[in-house]
């Protein structure tokens, strides 16, 4: 039988890991890893802006927010 998901012990240790590479790792890894989240955030709520910027006039409220929160999560 194939196994699904992670047991909570396991995810525990899985993450407890995954920290210890982080605090390990060089800190230009770091640094660029973090200039690269906030660019993908940036860009897509700047989507999201765009997007959003005229489309109220044109569809209404609801379908202007549905347009906003799709492209911000591309």
């Amino acid at each position: 039988m194939e196994k699904r998901f992670l047991t909570p012990i396991e995810t525990t240790q899985l993450i407890a890991t995954n920290g210890r590479r982080v605090l390990t790792q060089p800190l230009a890894r770091t640094w660029v890893l973090s200039l690269l989240a906030g660019f993908y955030i940036a860009f897509g709520s700047e989507l999201a802006t765009v997007v959003t910027s005229d489309t109220t006039a044109h569809f209404g409220v609801g379908i202007t927010r549905l347009l906003g929160g799709s492209v911000r999560c591309v």
